[in-house]
């Protein structure tokens, strides 16, 4: 005798088995749809970046982009990427590869390993940045304007001419965001770097020497950014009120450890023009130093510290000396100690 509720069961696991396709489909659907969709997000902001850019007068070029990594990841590829400013500076990077997260497509993630070349600097030739280690994480927003950007280098080495120049045991760096400043029509960037273990070449002369363990800047450049080339774009940033507002800078070098804070702004000659309040340690070591390379005398050294130590303050370990650069000269405390020229 036939069981009548076979036929039924066997209509159950049907639908249901229809109903699991139909689902699977669904789903792929929408992840296709979807990771399309975010490969579209990158691509838009790049090519919207590089039109900035372009608006500015610098030609970019990224060379043969590829978005590959479907459908689980968005992966790109940049071939030959370089950027020329309209005074004749440029930049040539490596092949670039990077990836974002489908969940977060304006994140790209790149390792910028390799060779770089920068040049059309004034009465200078082409530089090359060596870097066994880079990477470099922007931030977009859809319309293309870069939120902020994250780079990491380790290992790098920077040559003139094939001539050694320098080289840096690590280097990190965060540019952004980019943002209204507060109760003005100004705008703000923040800037936080630093260096440790940089070495400069044996004949360099340095007056500390050749090492210098650690470098860093904290600062925020206050002003507007027209989409103008360099020359064009200080003098309007200047008369806008542009300041550059250093929050701490710090540099540890052979016997002298400095820290200082401070702001600068450009007066109508393009020289900077501020003031800062600085903490220096080994000022004696510093001036012994100089001594044994003849390039002072021992009683101009007796006199230079003996100012110092009255200027800031006493304390011969930890001297606070104020900065100050005004009408084209730089000043320690009252003491005149270097002229400055303009920045361009």
């Amino acid at each position: 005798m036939t069981d009548p509720s076979v036929p039924a069961t066997k209509n159950t696991v049907n639908r249901r088995l229809i109903t699991a396709v139909g689902g699977l489909f669904l789903v792929g659907l929408l992840a296709t749809a979807y990771w399309h969709w975010a490969a579209s997000q990158i691509l838009t902001g790049l090519e919207n970046w590089r039109q900035q850019q372009i608006a500015r007068g610098f030609i970019v070029n990224f060379g043969k982009l590829e978005l590959t990594g479907y459908p689980l990841s968005l992966d790109l590829s940049l071939s030959a990427p370089q950027v020329s400013a309209p005074d004749g500076r440029y930049w040539q990077g490596p092949a670039v590869t990077g990836n974002a997260v489908l969940w977060d497509p304006f994140t790209l993630n790149a390792d910028i390993s390799g060779e770089h070349r920068f040049g059309g600097f004034d009465h200078a030739g082409e530089f090359t940045g060596l870097a066994q280690q880079a990477s470099l994480q922007a931030h977009l927003s859809f319309d293309g304007t870069l939120k902020h950007a994250v780079t990491s280098v380790a290992d790098v080495e920077l040559l003139y001419q094939d001539a050694h120049l320098l080289r840096i045991g690590s280097l990190d760096a965060v540019v952004g965001p980019l943002r209204p400043a507060q109760g003005t029509q100004l705008q703000e960037l923040d800037f936080d770097g630093s260096a440790n273990g940089i070495l400069l070449p044996e004949n360099s002369n340095a007056p500390f020497g050749n090492f210098v363990e650690s470098l860093s800047l904290k600062a925020t450049v206050r002003g507007p950014l027209p989409a103008k080339n360099v020359r064009q774009a200080l003098p309007i940033w200047r008369d806008a009120g542009g300041e550059a507002i250093v929050h701490s800078a710090d540099i540890a070098w052979g016997p002298i450890n400095l820290h200082a804070k401070g702001g600068a702004k450009l007066d109508a000659y393009l020289r900077p023009e501020g003031q800062f309040g600085t903490r220096i340690s080994g000022l004696s070591e510093v001036l012994n130093r100089l001594v044994e390379r003849g390039e002072i005398k021992q009683a101009q050294a007796s006199l230079l510290g003996f100012a110092l130590l009255s200027l800031g303050g006493g304390d011969s370990r930890n001297i606070a000396l104020p900065i100050s650069m005004k009408n084209g000269v730089l000043s320690a405390g009252p003491v005149p100690i270097g002229s400055l020229r303009p920045v361009l």
